[in-house]
């Protein structure tokens, strides 16, 4: 047993039989997560492993079926690394009463005989969940793997490129985008990648399987907002009307978000998620600015470490009134600046607020694929950015894109907030956005 690093740099140990059981249809080595990134941890962690590998692996080869062995040698092993890599009598199964076969010809079986669409998977995403991959990108690549198998009559191990280009086909059948498409190919060839790394496959089916180039610009593949859609969408009743700051019922304070959050998108280019799940506190004045701070702290999450930044407010959110509906969450004792909770198995902080604007969209004659979404109020920041000249390195730092530039990315300094202030404040969006009217009410 040896370790090694995956391309996340977290340590694996592998675990090799010997060739007299691989001869016997037993796999050549299994693999192990040794949850750590620090190698002097890792080494610790796979001598307790390869101990308990030892005591179950001996000179004799198990009467017991290869599947069999294997599967309880794997629980075992995953008992004691979920234990907390320390090893205990209960967690062995029994796996001592072996006897030499008498014959010692070597077995037709292979190490994934048997081994089911759902078998394979679960053992894929418990590797993902090991690698720290967020939920909902599990749940992304299981949906998207299981779509590829759902029409399949073969076994995994024996699918072909021409089951995978047949699968490519029908994607573009349904009517896909080139993006959507090239998603759940990764998804696959990602899967297929982990079956040859486990010995389960020999071959990628998907590997030369590609899709077709997008003539596109990238800026014409995404959909931003227009003036006119804009002026629809803030004409709505959500974003007019008095508003009364002593109503602390749940209804009235679905109102105040309704009214704030796509107003913050647009005006901040910042990521639903990131404006979902801010604190109150999260709303401070540095450097004689206020701003909204983006972070990991309390449990928050963010897509990169680019993403971890101070945007200044924009004029219009302080004109209209963005700071009082802050100070009554303040008076309100409230941590969090909205009520929104992460939804959902995969615990998405956007997925709650998302489908209630979705039936503001409807209600305003927005409808179908091509329809602006959400998301698109920060494509629309962006884009109006780069319309009136922004230079390109000082907006990723405003909306937490990696700076493109090696230059910029590895020895830039970060702009000043009264910079950032300053440019922010150049955007506009062509549109008078209606001040919110809070006003006390019993």
């Amino acid at each position: 047993m040896y370790i090694f690093r995956n391309r996340n740099s977290t340590y694996y140990s592998r675990f090799y039989f010997p060739s007299q059981w691989v001869n016997f249809g037993y796999p050549k080595e299994v693999r192990f997560s040794l949850r750590t990134k620090e190698r002097s941890i890792a080494i610790d962690r796979s001598l307790v492993l390869l101990q308990s590998a030892r005591s179950m692996v001996g000179g004799t080869i198990p009467d017991a079926s290869v599947r069999d062995f294997v599967s309880a040698f794997k629980e075992t092993i995953s008992a004691i690394v979920k234990n907390g890599f320390v090893e205990s009598a209960e967690l062995a199964p029994s796996l001592t009463d072996t006897t030499q076969p008498a014959s010692m010809e070597p077995s037709s079986i292979t190490s994934n005989v048997g081994r089911s669409v759902s078998v394979l998977l679960s053992e894929f995403v418990e590797c993902k969940q090991l690698e720290g991959v967020k939920p909902k990108n599990i749940d992304l690549l299981s949906s998207r793997i299981n779509n590829f198998f759902e029409n399949q009559t073969v076994s995994p191990d024996s699918v072909t490129p021409r089951h995978a280009s047949a699968f490519l086909k029908s994607l573009y059948g349904r009517g896909l985008s080139a993006k959507t498409v090239r998603d759940y190919l990764a998804a696959t060839r990602q899967f297929y990648s982990w079956m040859i790394t486990m010995e389960y496959a020999t071959v990628n089916p998907f590997e030369n399987v590609r899709v077709k180039k997008d003539v596109r610009l990238p800026s014409e593949q995404r959909r931003r907002w227009s003036r006119e859609e804009l002026v629809k969408l803030f004409s709505h009743d959500n974003f007019a009307g008095v508003i009364g700051t002593n109503d602390s019922t749940v209804n009235y304070q679905k109102k105040l978000e309704d009214y704030w959050i796509p107003y913050l998108l647009l005006f901040t280019g910042a990521r639903v998620s990131e404006i979902c799940q801010l604190r109150t506190e999260d709303v401070q004045e540095r450097e004689g600015v206020w701003c909204i701070s983006v972070n990991e702290d309390e449990g928050k999450t963010v897509k990169t470490k680019a993403s971890i930044r101070h945007i200044p407010l924009h004029k219009e959110l302080l004109n209209m009134g963005f700071l009082s509906y802050v100070n009554h969450r303040y008076g309100a004792r409230k941590d969090k600046l909205f009520d929104i909770r992460p939804y959902g198995k995969t615990m998405c902080w956007s997925e709650q607020f998302g489908k209630r604007f979705t039936k503001v969209l409807k209600a305003i004659g927005f409808t179908g694929a091509q329809r602006p979404t959400l998301h698109g109020l920060r494509h629309t920041f962006v884009d109006s950015a780069q319309a009136i000249g922004l230079p390109e390195n000082e907006v990723c730092e405003i909306v937490g894109h990696a700076k493109q530039s090696m230059t910029y990315g590895r020895y830039g300094k970060r702009l000043s907030l009264m910079r950032l202030k300053s440019l922010i404040d150049e955007i506009d969006f062509g549109f008078v956005p209606i001040t919110i009217q809070v006003n006390s009410r019993s």
